[in-house]
């Protein structure tokens, strides 16, 4: 992005980038994204052959497949706008500039 460092969006989004909370929630997300994924339950998997998903978990019957198919999207919309606002703060390829 070619946003200079007066911008209002560039400004607005440096100084919730540095900021403490920032990665403390962010750290939080990595935490529950992390415990999510490690809830999988495996003994629960696709037995179709002929299906996309062969041998991956499925949501039916398992509580916790559900929760993880649930929040994924919540958990990848989260991630994206951290690394929008981290592009736009700090420019792609992290220059000043």
């Amino acid at each position: 992005l070619c946003l200079s460092e007066s911008n209002a969006l560039r400004t607005w989004a440096i100084g919730l980038v540095h900021s403490p909370w920032f990665d403390r929630v962010i750290i939080v997300f990595i935490a529950l994204n992390s415990l999510t994924l490690a809830l999988t339950d495996y003994n629960t998997i696709n037995m179709n052959p002929d299906a996309d998903n062969y041998g991956e978990p499925i949501a039916k019957g398992s509580t916790f497949n559900t929760l993880s198919e649930n929040v994924e999207p919540v958990f990848t919309f989260v991630f994206t706008c951290e690394c929008m606002l981290k592009i736009i703060a700090m420019g792609f390829s992290g220059n000043a500039d």
